[in-house]
């Protein structure tokens, strides 16, 4: 996929000598996962050089040296007076916008990338770290990849920079490439040359915590079990699992209970055994949310559903899933097929006019199946029940929960 996008924030990083003579940018070995080795001041460069994005995105404030991007990349004294200037800028942390509008074109020639450079405000509060993070947002395009460096410029820059990823992969639909940390404070010498040597360490586990989290809060919240296939299929489960677990999600979407059971069933026993990487932090999180494939009877299944309906608030589902199970049961009782429509038919129409009765039989008062078919149709259809005191419960989320909360309850099991 092209619109590949590098983001970078540029620190500060000018050396004195013992004089007080300024002396340069600090240059530094960087050392790759793979062992490829850069040398620079600037580690969104060596990493650019690294990555090969189609763009490079500079993001640095006021202070930050972005007179070493024309030090570094610019020969032979060309654009000198842009130089001095940022210089005498940076040390009063009074860079321009101006100025830094002038470096694309600059950098870009002599480094043959697409390169565009902002500035942007220290993150000293609310509304400066929210402009940060609407300036990345602003600057990048979807579809598309980005990959994140979290090296240089203030400390607090790096968390700010590790949010944006994760929220530019929600608002903009932007894949996460990679997250990189150049770590100076890791520096050791080479055994051969005796530079210092700075390794470059890969943070995507850290995101992958993140996308876990992430996933399941949208499953609590949705109960869609295909939040966590692709997931799951990094980490090593086999592709035909992870399949299995998003036509799980179908088939419980269109109240396909048991065939979504028969599918997680085939993915359960894959969760008694350690995953590899992010994964196996919420494996037993994971495996509990699964579990009720294993109820024997198809109306616990549907009880279980029900419950985690209500407790996310799907009213309409919960409803849905209360009634049904309440069908299923008596189906069970009657040791008749659930699963036959002609046998289920039978059975509802049987225990829906046994309910009916009770509102008209003082020996037989029970009409907790009709008021739950009818707040049932009521969710399902958008009308009001023919029961007038079950009007009001349908029109009141207090009073509507607490109704499903007793069916739930009340349901024989």
């Amino acid at each position: 996929m092209k619109n590949h996008t590098l983001i970078t924030f540029l620190g500060r990083g000018r050396l004195t000598d013992n004089n007080g003579n300024t002396t340069g940018y600090r240059k530094a070995h960087y050392l790759f996962p793979d062992g490829t080795r850069h040398t620079t001041p600037y580690f969104g460069l060596a990493l650019a050089n690294y990555t090969q994005p189609d763009r490079l995105l500079i993001l640095g404030t006021a202070g930050s040296m972005w007179s070493a991007l024309l030090e570094d990349h610019i020969s032979d004294g060309a654009n000198e007076d842009l130089r001095m200037s940022l210089l005498e800028a940076e040390g009063n942390e009074a860079v321009t916008a101006n100025q830094v509008a002038q470096l694309p074109p600059l950098l870009s020639l002599a480094t043959g990338r697409e390169i565009s450079t902002r500035l942007i405000p220290a993150a000293r509060d609310i509304e400066e770290q929210l402009e940060i993070l609407q300036t990345m947002a602003e600057q990048v395009k979807a579809p598309g990849r980005i990959t994140l460096d979290v090296t240089h410029g203030f400390r607090h820059f790096g968390m700010l920079g590790f949010l944006s990823g994760f929220m530019l992969q929600r608002i903009k639909k932007l894949e996460v490439e990679g997250i990189w940390y150049g770590a100076l404070d890791m520096a050791y010498s080479d055994a051969d040359s005796g530079d210092p040597i700075t390794p470059v360490l890969s943070l995507d586990g850290l995101h992958a915590v993140q996308e876990w989290i992430s996933a399941l809060e949208r499953f609590d919240a949705s109960g869609d079990y295909s939040v966590f296939a692709d997931l799951l299929r990094r980490d090593g489960l086999p592709d035909d699992k992870a399949e299995c677990l998003r036509q799980a999600a179908f088939h419980e979407i269109t109240l396909n209970t048991h065939d979504a059971a028969q599918k997680l069933l085939s993915v359960l026993p894959m969760l008694d055994k350690p995953l590899q990487g992010a994964s196996e932090l919420f494996r037993e999180r994971l495996r509990q949310r699964l579990e009720w494939a294993k109820y024997q009877r198809a109306s616990e299944q549907q009880h279980h559903l029900a419950q985690r309906a209500l407790e996310r608030g799907d009213y309409q589902r919960c409803a849905i899933l209360a009634f049904e199970a309440r069908i299923t049961w008596a189906c069970e009782q009657s040791a008749k097929n659930p699963l036959n429509r002609r046998d289920r038919e039978a059975v509802h129409d049987r225990e829906i006019s046994l309910a009916r009765q009770g509102r008209h039989d003082s020996d037989h008062p029970d009409t907790s199946l009709d008021d739950l078919a009818q707040i049932r149709n009521a969710v399902a259809h958008g009308t009001p029940p023919s029961y007038v005191p079950l009007q009001k419960v349908i029109k009141n989320p207090r009073q509507l929960r607490e109704f499903l909360k007793k069916s739930l309850a009340s349901l024989p099991r």
